[in-house]
């Protein structure tokens, strides 16, 4: 992902208001990359009121992302990798948790999903809308996504090297449930660095991979190794970053 600049990552916003013309993810495939937690849907798939956050408006495309339980960081990773790369391609982007008919979703995938497997969120892509609805703009407000914590505070041990301070600033900007931002980054002496989720909120180690991704699309010769913990992640990483 090393085409990816912070200037593409401070580009991305959560787009709700789409236009008619639903792209057809599988014609930019090629310059997409589609792993096994994240999967394109079926245009008609999602219809009508979708998403933790209000109403869907146009036709957008949708690609679900489905792990197992001790996979959401990693599918955090992989799904805002996908994000970036469509807004470095023109798209507009949206995470959604909630209110979709799962099982329709799941109808839709290109392979059915294992025992332990479920869809956790969809991304919705597509051409923003000219116009803003009202309740775009109320949602907006709602969530306070403009908001964003501080450097300091999302920064919890140790020294941020000055080289990496574009790479952190990325992992700042990231979109999270309810703008809750519950990922804290810890330097290490060694040069690694942990990075921690603090709440125990549904969608909180999946917006931590989400952070971890635009920490990776700026700095791309530092390797992730996730720690697979769902439990107690207040008090052990659910990964760590190492220079590669």
């Amino acid at each position: 992902m090393s085409s990816i600049t912070l200037r593409t990552v401070a580009a991305r916003h959560s787009v709700r208001n789409f236009d008619s013309s639903t792209p057809d993810l599988h014609a930019i495939g090629t310059r997409l990359t589609f792993t096994t937690h994240i999967m394109p849907l079926r245009p008609e798939a999602i219809e009508g009121r979708v998403g933790t956050y209000g109403v869907i408006t146009g036709r957008p495309a949708y690609a679900a992302v489905c792990c197992r339980p001790a996979e959401m960081c990693a599918a955090g990773i992989e799904g805002e990798h996908l994000v970036l790369q469509l807004t470095a391609l023109g798209y507009g982007t949206c995470w959604l948790g909630g209110t979709f008919s799962r099982g329709k979703a799941a109808a839709a995938l290109p392979r059915p999903l294992a025992d332990d497997e479920k869809i956790v969120a969809v991304i919705a892509i597509g051409h923003p809308a000219d116009h803003v609805s009202f309740m775009g703009r109320l949602m907006k407000k709602m969530v306070n996504s403009s908001s964003r914590k501080s450097l300091t505070d999302i920064i919890v041990a140790g020294r941020m090297p000055d080289y990496l301070a574009d790479a952190m600033e990325a992992a700042r900007l990231a979109p999270s449930a309810r703008n809750s931002q519950p990922w804290r980054y810890a330097f290490n002496p060694d040069g690694t660095i942990d990075v921690y989720c603090v709440n125990a909120g549904h969608f909180s180690v999946l917006d931590t991979g989400i952070s971890i991704a635009n920490f990776l699309a700026v700095a791309p010769h530092y390797k992730v190794t996730p720690c697979h913990n769902t439990e107690d992640t207040t008090l052990t990483p659910v990964a760590t970053l190492s220079p590669a």
